[in-house]
Formats: structure tokens, C-alpha cells, sequence
């Protein structure tokens, strides 16, 4: 017995940016745990520099798309940069290396187990919402209709779409890196374009929808004997 035909239809839902902060709400939770069995003490300063550190890259990623272009000039701006303080520390017999762990020794983080539970509790509550916010915002999509709901009020608007043709989009590396994210572009004949941003398993979405429009269209063809 052959395995049931996939319904030519694909639910897409889009989401917003603040799902990736998640390596630090993560982070958090893992503190968390480690300070009610009491593995972890009070301002422990490698796990705050670490948090910092994850923040931050998070906050870029939350701010800017990375481009495969600029991340690649980023890359070779690091690297040449990691050489020159390599030399520059190997003249210096040491002292640049030194100065430089010297100087994050110094930094005082005054992160406590407080921040850290209110930090973990809050984004927990943000993704809660989020996850019910995209119960009521989605997009169906299939051969020749585009069926979009949103708002607790449940507002709906359905477009008829014959020829339907899409767009996938990759703008931010690390956005598709940490959870495959990307942008998907819905194009109907008549009428104007549909973009639905922060898609997640984009490439997955890519492939389903590739296989309905092509499906319907193979399945066009043999119908009016086209060839």
C-alpha cells in the first residue's frame, strides 16, 4: 500500500525577530537550573561575559540582515584582524595577549541569579505569546488561492491566485543559521505581490511549494493534452 497522497495545500506562518534570541534565553535557563542545585554562585563572571557575549551577536542579528556579501567581507575583516594582533602580540613577546585578557579580567558584570530567573520567565512569556499570535496569523497557500488569516478577531482575506509563482529569500545568514529563516515572496498574476518575512525551515517550505505548483501543473497538462 503506497503512502497517502500530501493535501496541495502548505500552511506558511510568519514570525518576528525576537525568536532569535533564544541561544540566551537558553543560556538563562541553564543558569537557572545550575543555581537552585547550587553549582552556580552569585555574579559568576565567566557565565555573564559568555551571556554578554551571546546577547550581543543577538542584537545584531535582531538589528541588521547579514547578507552572504557582508558576512563573507565580516569574516576577512576578522581574520586579518586576528593575524595583525597575532604578529603585533608576537613582537610584543606576549604583552598585546596579555593586555587584552588583562583588560576582560577586569570587567565586572553585576549579573545575579535575579536577572537571570527574570530574564528566562520573561522571554518565556513572550514566546508564549508569540506561539499564540501565530495560531491567529497564517497564510494557506495552494495552487490557485492565497487564504490569509489574522487578528484575534480572526479577519480573513482570501485571494484568488491562478499561476501562482513565489520567490524565496535568504537576506540573513545567521538568521538562517540559527533556525533556517527566511523571507518568502508570493507573486499572483493581477495582483501585487505578498511578502511574508521571518518564514521558518525555509528551504522546506521552498520544496513543498514546489511540489504543489508543479504537481497541479503536470496534472494541468495531462488534462487538456498539453504537451
Amino acid at each position: 500500500m503506497g503512502k497517502p497522497e500530501k493535501p496541495n495545500i502548505i500552511r506558511v506562518r510568519p514570525y518576528p525577530k525576537v525568536i532569535f534570541f533564544y541561544p540566551t534565553v537558553i543560556l538563562a535557563g541553564i543558569y537557572c537550573l545550575l543555581a537552585l542545585f547550587g553549582v552556580v554562585t552569585e555574579n559568576e563572571q565567566g557565565l555573564n561575559l559568555l551571556f554578554m557575549a551571546i546577547f550581543s551577536v543577538n542584537v545584531l542579528v535582531f538589528a541588521f540582515d547579514f547578507s552572504i556579501l557582508m558576512t563573507i567581507i565580516i569574516g576577512v575583516v576578522v581574520v586579518l584582524g586576528g593575524v595583525a594582533l597575532w604578529l603585533w602580540n608576537a613582537l610584543s613577546e606576549g604583552a598585546v595577549f596579555g593586555g587584552i585578557a588583562g583588560f576582560i579580567g577586569s570587567i565586572v558584570l553585576g549579573m545575579n541569579s535575579h536577572f537571570y530567573f527574570y530574564y528566562f520567565i520573561f522571554f518565556l512569556i513572550v514566546y508564549l505569546l508569540v506561539f499564540i499570535r501565530t495560531r491567529f496569523n497564517y497564510w494557506d497557500i495552494r495552487h490557485n488561492e492565497l487564504f490569509h488569516k489574522h487578528g484575534l478577531l480572526a479577519d480573513t482575506q482570501r485571494i484568488n491566485a491562478p499561476n501562482l509563482s513565489y520567490t524565496r529569500e535568504i537576506n540573513d545568514v545567521f538568521e538562517y543559521l540559527l533556525l533556517r529563516g527566511g523571507r518568502l515572496k508570493l507573486i499572483p498574476q493581477n495582483h501585487e505581490p505578498f511578502v511574508i518575512e521571518t518564514v521558518l525551515n525555509i528551504k522546506k517550505v521552498d520544496k513543498r511549494l514546489g511540489e504543489i505548483l508543479s504537481k497541479m501543473k503536470v496534472t494541468f497538462d495531462q488534462g487538456t493534452g498539453a504537451v
